[in-house]
């Protein structure tokens, strides 16, 4: 069942010939797909985020389709506000990675990956639903104490005992 968050993962399946070299993406082809620069690719790569399945004989990088879901991964992890250091230590490096050769291996990774993923995300979620109630306590602050105040323009002309005064200008 195709992915409607990230669309453009099921048209790796209806890329043109042109774009895949033995099944294989190139980096044009990557960026394309995962709409990231083709520089974003190279410096995920040098974060050893994402490596070439393998090298042409011109040296031109060719990826595994796998790589385009690592990078939407990646990206999802950075709307989040992770850094890439934190994403590379969630998701392991690449290079490690590839080093897996058993199925049971990797479904070990993947999934103490995806547990690590999934702690470090609800500590974030924690962090802004603290925001978040700060945020709405300021709102309703505003609403109580600011609505007389609301067709003055701000810091302006509001009487000494107004709130408006205690809440924005002290």
């Amino acid at each position: 069942m195709p992915d409607s968050s990230h669309p453009h993962l099921t048209t790796v399946a209806t890329t043109p010939a042109s774009k895949l070299a033995g099944g294989l993406l190139t980096i044009g082809a990557l960026a394309q797909l995962s709409e990231v620069t083709v520089r974003t690719i190279r410096y995920y790569e040098e974060m050893d985020l994402i490596s070439p399945a393998k090298r042409t004989e011109g040296r031109y990088r060719l990826y595994h389709p796998r790589s385009l879901k690592r990078i939407v991964a990646i990206q999802a992890l950075q709307e989040l506000s992770f850094s890439l250091e934190d994403i590379v230590v969630m998701l392991g490096h690449s290079s490690v990675v590839a080093l897996i050769d058993t199925k049971t291996q990797r479904t070990l990774h993947t999934r103490a990956s995806l547990l690590q993923q999934r702690e470090r995300v609800n500590q974030k979620l924690q962090l802004l639903q603290g925001i978040l109630a700060d945020v709405d306590e300021r709102i309703a602050t505003l609403t109580q104490h600011c609505t007389p105040c609301i067709e003055q323009p701000p810091q302006g002309n509001c009487q000494e005992d107004c709130e408006h005064r205690r809440i924005h200008l002290d």
